[in-house]
């Protein structure tokens, strides 16, 4: 029987709170690792940010080389910069946001990462980022990381499911307060149309301390009757499904994103989907969406009003959208990343 590796994962952001994007990735790759690998995770003591950072790159190190370990993956834009080259690492590079967007992010993070993320990928043996959007988008900022940066897309973990449950008159969107999301879009769409449907428009999420939240929602939310708007705040995953269940419509306006998990969590729950046509949303949902410009209001809330009175379509979308997230695996992720990690064992 062949010797299985000793794998070392970085486990900072398993000890965050909150379960977004990237700590969901951790999680999922984590659980499909530990049947591959013999992993040692490793995670801070403290929940402090900046201690965790100072424990990325002076005492995460120590511990790999006294941990007798064949090779490190970090699934969180971060490595160990100190850890000695003959130990090969495996980083996770989620998006550029910081350099495409810089406003929305404090000074203090926007120059730390500005700094950083140079010498992240010259120490990098093996970059992964979720899609080939944004694989590009990493080569024009960075073109010394093409020969070592390979897109490899999420996948939609196995509880989100389709309950064929008779859906209730609800517009779903899942997402944070922050800017990038535009739900502000989202609440004026709904305002043109809400007199004109019974739905009522309910948001999932909350919010992200590192990210500008949008501070104009509050005034917008204040045209529409409460009786027809919910924010949840954050959930848990069974309530998350459930909502996806109960959903006649998801909407997704987000203005960019890494890969976006939540179309696809839809999908697999069987609600139809409308989504931005922005960043890598169209590589990541083909033709199982139905997609609008971002930033124009008319265009979303004419596609929101006629998708939710059209039953037909709904139920063709709902039968797109069911075999189209059947192809994003988490199995199928780990298996292209640990192909691709174990070749860093074989270079001469």
């Amino acid at each position: 029987m062949q010797k299985k590796i000793k794998l070392g994962f970085d486990g900072r952001v398993l000890s965050h709170h909150l379960i977004t994007g990237v700590e969901r990735y951790a999680i999922e790759i984590l659980g499909q690792f530990n049947d591959r690998a013999d992993v040692t995770i490793f995670k801070p003591k403290s929940k402090n940010r900046y201690f965790q950072h100072f424990w990325e790159q002076f005492i995460f190190p120590i511990k790999v080389l006294y941990g007798d370990i064949d090779m490190v993956f970090c699934p969180a834009m971060a490595l160990p910069l100190l850890l000695p080259k003959k130990i090969p690492i495996t980083v996770v590079i989620h998006d550029l946001s910081f350099l495409n967007y810089p406003k929305m992010y404090s000074w203090k993070f926007r120059t730390f990462y500005r700094l950083l993320m140079p010498l992240i990928i010259k120490r990098a043996d093996l970059i992964i980022t979720p899609t080939e959007n944004e694989r590009l988008n990493i080569i024009k900022f960075y073109p010394d990381a093409s020969k070592k940066l390979v897109a490899i897309h999420e996948g939609v973990g196995v509880n989100f499911k389709y309950n064929n449950n008779q859906r209730l008159d609800i517009i779903l969107a899942v997402g944070s307060t922050n800017i990038h999301k535009n739900l502000k879009a989202l609440l004026e769409a709904f305002i043109q149309i809400y007199n004109k449907i019974q739905h009522k428009l309910v948001i999932v999420g909350g919010s992200r301390s590192i990210i500008s939240n949008d501070s104009t929602l509050q005034g917008i939310v204040e045209n529409i009757p409460p009786d027809r708007i919910l924010f949840t705040g954050y959930v848990t995953d069974d309530d998350l499904i459930d909502w996806y269940n109960k959903a006649d419509l998801f909407v997704f306006p987000s203005l960019f994103e890494g890969f976006g998990l939540p179309p696809l969590e839809a999908m697999s729950c069987g609600c139809p989907v409308l989504c931005s046509n922005r960043s890598c949303l169209p590589e990541v949902c083909g033709s199982a969406a139905r997609y609008f410009d971002p930033e124009n209001i008319a265009m979303l809330s004419q596609l929101m009003l006629e998708t939710s009175l059209d039953l037909p379509k709904k139920v063709l979308m709902r039968e797109e959208g069911l075999a189209h997230s059947s192809n994003y695996s988490w199995n199928s992720v780990a298996d292209k990343t640990f192909s691709a990690m174990i070749g860093l064992l074989h270079k001469d």
